[in-house]
């Protein structure tokens, strides 16, 4: 079984169980490794309604049953990950895209190499969302909303990739650049204070200063 890919034998037999766990025990004492461990079919009832392998008595086993634990414990994590995507995402429109390419096509970010939306959407639908959200590369959309203009579904990708930048900024993966701009903007209200001398040069009125502390302690609240 084990040369097929096998990883685990499932009974429903308590016979057979014993039997299937104390023959591969003998035939670790003749240098025979086997080593398929042996599961109850309510041990994998147990798991799946959340009891723990310690509650379920799996430390008793004769074959060590950790390495296929572990394989269900990342299946189980990714099943969370995809459940946290459709909760989070509209996955119906997601799939309606149709890859025709036109959104990449003339994606300025795309162009210059420094970012692949669909290829992060693709780990997205997967459940691979918090490599997704550590990925430098969610900064890089301009916001030039080309994606729109050229899909012929009205869809493009700076909804999600808004709402994805999002995400990552309150787990705290985001760009410096960015991170400075927060920071300004939480001090000044301004990314980038104007320049009075400029202002002057082209005839302009120097801007007027801001009362801003209702909006100020507005944002800490929210950042609380």
């Amino acid at each position: 079984m084990k040369e097929a890919g096998a990883q685990a034998v499932l009974v429903s037999c308590p016979n057979c169980y014993l039997q299937f766990e104390m023959e591969q025990a003998a035939l670790q004492k003749l240098d025979v490794n086997v080593h398929l461990p042996v599961f109850f079919i309510t041990d994998l009832i147990g798991l799946a309604i959340g009891l723990s392998p310690e509650d379920l008595g799996m430390q008793q086993h004769v074959i060590d049953p950790a390495p296929v634990l572990a394989s269900i414990g990342k299946i189980m994590k990714t099943r969370e990950s995809v459940d946290l995507v459709l909760k989070d995402f509209d996955m119906d429109e997601i799939e309606r895209c149709i890859a025709c390419g036109a959104c990449k096509d003339d994606c300025p970010s795309c162009k210059n190499g420094t970012m692949d939306p669909p290829a992060l959407f693709k780990k997205v639908i997967s459940g691979q969302l918090e490599d997704v959200l550590k990925d430098p590369s969610l900064w890089a959309c301009l916001d030039c909303y080309t994606c729109h203009e050229m899909c012929s579904l009205g869809m493009g990708w700076h909804d999600t990739l808004k709402k994805l930048r999002n995400m990552a900024a309150k787990k705290g993966y985001i760009a410096k650049g960015f991170e400075r701009q927060a920071d300004t903007f939480g001090r000044l209200l301004k990314v980038i204070p104007p320049s009075k001398s400029k202002r002057r040069a082209l005839g302009l009125p120097d801007p007027a200063e801001m009362n801003a502390d209702d909006l100020k302690q507005k944002l800490h609240e929210m950042n609380e």
